[in-house]
């Protein structure tokens, strides 16, 4: 069976939490998406049990956070926002964990009051020392993951604004795409083509623990010429990873097959350059960090930059027919 299990999030969102408090034992714990979301239960602020388990076939936004962490109280009216605009859909709820001290307790029911929230925050009054937070793998707050209605983890380090575009898109692609104000997340220099005309997408996910993993990249660049004349470029990269030979092994090897450049041009103009499309993608594994790179050459002129990362159950399904994907340039 073809079978999406999750969307990867890119760098932006890893590194907003860069700064949070960090938790001490999460060393050797891992989470991988596509893997069935852990255990997660207890009482909430009113003292009503919640289990995970009961939201079974339904999408469900999980945050971790406290009111001593400012990243989390300064992204909690967005995750009430989301629980608004969604909450009516009937597949979808948020589950929300509290890692604050016993004693802070009318901290967070004053926060809960203050923010309006309405949906079920679970408090232990344990802090860092949750049983959740241990059974989730949390190493920074906040914390945030998307479940699906079959109990597995789609997404994880997911804005709630990121969160309600996936699930507002058709079921047939479920893709995510950034749209940043600029080209800033790309890098200030372009190793990988030695070119001054290119400049480095990196996007960062978590290595899985499977022997072969498959992945489908699509990444966009939108230049804005003089004369009102929007340009864009997209591509497709069917990546798998598969590791070597012996369990364990270090060793991982990857095979990149790459798209056209599907390009056009909006307003006057001679039309779109090839030499502004998006290059060929390369792929860097590091078993001891955990972590795959995939890193794209885009157009350093590039005033915006857009990507979407699937992971894929298996190798038929990544080389299956792409859904067609809207690029959006802006308004």
């Amino acid at each position: 069976m073809r079978r999406l299990v999750g969307v990867v999030l890119g760098i932006g969102v890893m590194l907003a939490g860069a700064a949070a408090p960090r938790v001490g034992w999460g060393a050797g714990c891992r989470l991988d998406v596509g893997s069935p979301a852990p255990a997660l239960n207890g009482a909430d602020l009113s003292g009503q049990r919640r289990d995970l388990a009961d939201y079974r076939g339904k999408w469900v936004f999980v945050d971790f956070w406290a009111t001593w962490c400012s990243p989390c109280m300064k992204q909690l009216p967005n995750v009430v926002a989301l629980d608004g605009d969604l909450k009516n859909r009937g597949d979808f709820a948020v589950l929300s964990v509290s890692l604050d001290a016993s004693e802070d307790r009318e901290h967070v029911q004053a926060a809960s009051q203050s923010y309006g929230i309405d949906y079920p925050v679970l408090f232990e009054g344990r802090r860092l020392d949750s049983s959740n937070a241990r059974g989730w793998c949390i190493n920074a707050i906040p914390a945030t993951f998307l479940v699906d209605p079959e109990g597995n983890v789609a997404a994880k380090d997911i804005a709630p604004a990121e969160a309600k575009q996936f699930l507002e898109q058709t079921p047939a692609f479920r893709g995510r795409l950034t749209r940043p104000a600029s080209s800033a997340i790309l890098l200030g220099d372009s190793p990988s083509s030695g070119s001054d005309r290119r400049r480095d997408l990196v996007i960062t996910t978590g290595l899985s623990s499977q022997p072969l993993q498959a992945y489908r990249l699509t990444v966009a660049a939108i230049l804005r010429h003089g004369g009102g004349e929007t340009e864009r470029h997209l591509r497709t990269y069917r990546i798998l990873i598969r590791q070597g030979h012996d369990p364990g092994s270090p060793e991982w090897t990857a095979a990149i097959s790459g798209s056209a450049d599907q390009s056009g041009t909006e307003g006057s103009g001679a039309g779109a350059s090839l030499s502004e499309a998006p290059g060929d993608a390369s792929v860097e594994v590091n078993p001891y960090d955990v972590v795959i790179r995939f890193i794209v050459p885009m157009p350093a002129a590039a005033a915006e930059v857009q990507y979407s990362l699937e992971v894929y159950a298996d190798a038929a399904a990544v080389h299956s027919e792409a859904p067609e994907l809207q690029v959006d340039g802006g308004r």
